[in-house]
């Protein structure tokens, strides 16, 4: 089972690179681009909705990924998981409304910055998650961080900055064990 999602992640990741490539260097989804008193407008192509149809299947997929691993964790890791899948979801619901039903439905983009502004609850939900729940072991990547920037900083003064050879070695020295 694992075998076939694997294989169906990178299906979606291929499609998702063709859909890229189609938009920009193609006029099957976005035919034209038309001036209007508010700004710049689309008129949509051929292959729009279409478009629109295959990226509500990536989305629900990834969704059903989620919330698959969702339910096979712990109450503990559960909770963790909870603010991101509600900031996720209130920033997908939005998205499909105002970047993908209005504009087809009105035949214009007009209101599909509320949509691009809607990631702010998806960051706001993630990073309390993070901070408040500990979600993706933060602590421990900032502290791997952390050492690595003060071992480079050691490093970068040994080489550079430290003139003395007896100075340079003490240093080395440090560097290592703190390393260590």
């Amino acid at each position: 089972m694992k075998k076939k999602i694997r294989k169906l992640n990178k299906v979606i990741v291929l499609t998702g690179i063709l859909l890229c490539i189609l938009a920009i260097f193609s006029n099957i989804i976005v035919d034209n681009v038309e001036m209007k008193d508010w700004g710049v407008d689309l008129i949509f192509g051929r292959g729009s909705i279409l478009f629109y149809g295959i990226a509500i299947l990536l989305s629900s997929w990834i969704i059903f990924l989620l919330f698959n691993n969702y339910f096979k964790k712990s109450s503990k890791e559960k909770l963790k998981i909870q603010y991101f899948l509600i900031g996720a979801f209130i920033w997908i619901i939005i998205n499909i409304i105002f970047n993908m039903v209005l504009p087809i439905w009105q035949k214009s983009i007009r209101y599909s910055l509320i949509g691009n502004y809607s990631a702010i609850f998806l960051l706001a939900f993630t990073a309390y998650a993070i901070v408040k729940k500990n979600l993706f072991g933060i602590k421990i990547v900032l502290t791997a961080l952390l050492v690595s920037l003060i071992a480079l900083s050691i490093l970068i003064d040994i080489f550079f900055l430290t003139p003395d050879l007896l100075a340079k070695l003490f240093k080395t020295l440090l560097l290592v064990v703190f390393l260590y």
